[in-house]
């Protein structure tokens, strides 16, 4: 598996304070662009090893917190951590400068 599926707040603040390169992917599993997003996880971590990949399920009433921290408001939703601070890149250019 190249993901985490993120189960509390406390989990997911966490698993952010202790990795330098997190991704964080806000899906829900009926959404249909969310699944095609999730499908290039595996290659992302083959080829960046060292990022964490977090994924949030928007439907999981526990979560509520950290959807509504991140104002995700469509789907699919992504963000990116570089040491627990959220980068404004909404693109996967980022990921060029990531050494694995």
């Amino acid at each position: 598996m190249s993901y985490i599926e993120i189960e509390s707040e406390s989990q997911f603040n966490e698993l952010l304070s202790k990795n330098d390169h997190v991704i964080v992917d806000f899906y829900a599993s009926w959404c249909g662009p969310c699944k095609n997003l999730a499908s290039n996880f595996d290659e992302i971590k083959g080829k960046y090893p060292n990022i964490t990949i977090l994924k949030v399920n928007i439907d999981e009433e526990d979560l509520e917190g950290i959807i509504e921290s991140h104002e995700v408001s469509s789907l699919p939703h992504v963000f990116y951590y570089f040491k627990n601070n959220r980068q404004d890149s909404k693109e996967f250019a980022f990921l060029t400068s990531i050494k694995s």
